[in-house]
């Protein structure tokens, strides 16, 4: 089997941002994140998982995992109400 460069693939970044209208909202979503903002987003998420021993909880993890995702990718704010 032959090798195919990468490079000839001639993909693209997806950097469009859908629009989606809810209860008459415009919420933003993102299409795409550059990897240090995917690396900063589970930097986020480890760091708020931590508990007072050090060690990472479950289900803060699944918590601030979803909260992330909605901070990073749509323009929807998150607040501790």
């Amino acid at each position: 089997m032959s090798k195919i460069a990468f490079t000839k693939l001639n993909l693209t970044k997806n950097t469009a941002v859908k629009i989606l209208e809810w209860q008459n909202q415009k919420i933003e979503i993102k299409q795409y994140l550059s990897v240090g903002d995917k690396l900063d987003l589970i930097s986020r998420v480890v760091s708020n998982s931590l508990d007072e021993h050090v060690f990472i909880n479950p289900c803060k993890i699944k918590i601030f995992e979803t909260i992330e995702i909605i901070l990073t990718y749509t323009n929807i704010n998150v607040t501790d109400k």
